[in-house]
């Protein structure tokens, strides 16, 4: 049977909107925000957003990458 692994903060899926862009004159804008999906270590999340890491180092318990989504672009966060 596999080990559980065990971390500081827990893995979660985050889908939110983001703002989109379009080369110019490539038909119709595209007037609505795009979904994006990431993946990461949850660092916080409170009412202003969450923020996340895409690395996670256990020697020294510490983080790279952080990402920062604000809270009124978050649609949910999963853990896994």
């Amino acid at each position: 049977m596999a080990k559980t692994l065990r971390y500081r903060y827990p893995i979660v899926v985050v889908e939110w909107l983001d703002a989109c862009e379009h080369a110019d004159g490539d038909g119709l804008p595209r007037h609505q925000p795009q979904l994006e999906v990431s993946v990461g270590w949850l660092l916080l999340r409170d009412r202003t957003g969450v923020s996340i890491a895409n690395e996670y180092g256990t020697a020294d318990d510490s983080y790279r990458n952080e990402m920062f989504i604000p809270a009124r672009m978050v649609k949910s966060v999963r853990r896994l």
